[in-house]
């Protein structure tokens, strides 16, 4: 389902030849229901039939709320009680009980409007668009960020070009720079010189055609010291897998290879 369209705007508070009006909620994507004061369905569009699997004349005499998991049936009043007495738009956000078994989050826009018989009660158009997709992207958000913020990995995401957006803040500990200082600057910064030219085209190589890349990079913390770090890149795409982005997971392994040399040098003197 889309947005409103803006030829629902020119609905509110305006006289409408039914038959017009039908035609119009048809061709909307949206559900569209016309609602009493009372919260009766007195008509729906089409694609209420397609998403409710329900013949519309099934939906006329009911109330809405039925339509509506329990915790929202008393926010939908409320909307509907204030776009009545206030004649402006409302909106809001409620759960609908689809027949896949799964309430999907909506978001319900209440407009008045006048049939074009006079002695008509006024009625209210209520155009609902499923928003559930967009909610769970941004729990999905959510959940990363607290991932990130609370690992104790160095986490770090560029743009396409290259360019920090994002650092953790077991980044900022690790490099020593604040993320304000990385912000829009490339990792390059941190650069301990040891690498030849090859060794990055490869990365980059590797990166590029959607690959992930691993291997082990030196380099400099913000006060010069070297540091050693097994470093995992991994494209970011988006939904037509094109690379928008580069996601990279740091782990520091600066003191492992230094016991390991130690061994190895214990290991020679025996």
């Amino acid at each position: 389902m889309t947005g409103i369209p803006q030829d629902t705007q020119r609905l509110h508070a305006q006289p409408f030849d039914s038959e017009v009006l039908a035609a119009l909620l048809d061709s909307l994507p949206d559900l569209c229901f016309v609602v009493a004061n009372d919260g009766t369905i007195v008509g729906a569009n089409s694609a209420t039939a397609t998403v409710l699997q329900k013949p519309k004349a099934a939906l006329v005499g009911k109330q809405f709320t039925s339509l509506l998991y329990p915790s929202s049936r008393s926010g939908f009043s409320t909307a509907l009680a204030t776009c009545f007495a206030t004649r402006h738009r409302e909106h809001c956000t409620l759960m609908l009980n689809l027949p896949d078994g799964v309430a999907h989050d909506v978001d319900v826009s209440l407009s008045l409007y006048s049939p074009s018989n006079r002695d008509a009660d006024t009625l209210c158009l209520s155009v609902v668009r499923d928003i559930s997709a967009e909610k769970q992207k941004d729990i999905d958000l959510l959940r990363f960020s607290n991932v990130a913020h609370y690992t104790l990995n160095p986490l770090e995401i560029t743009d396409v070009d290259g360019r920090i957006i994002y650092v953790n803040p077991a980044f900022e500990r690790a490099s020593g720079y604040s993320k304000g200082e990385l912000i829009g600057r490339n990792p390059n910064v941190f650069g301990s010189g040891k690498h030849p030219k090859s060794f990055w085209e490869n990365m980059w190589k590797t990166i590029r055609s959607g690959d992930v890349w691993v291997g082990e990079v030196e380099n400099r913390r913000r006060n010069g010291e070297p540091y050693l770090t097994y470093l995992l890149i991994s494209p970011v795409v988006d939904q037509a897998a094109k690379v928008v982005g580069y996601f990279g997971v740091h782990r520091d392994i600066t003191e492992q290879r230094r016991l390991e040399q130690q061994l190895f040098q214990a290991q020679k003197m025996e």
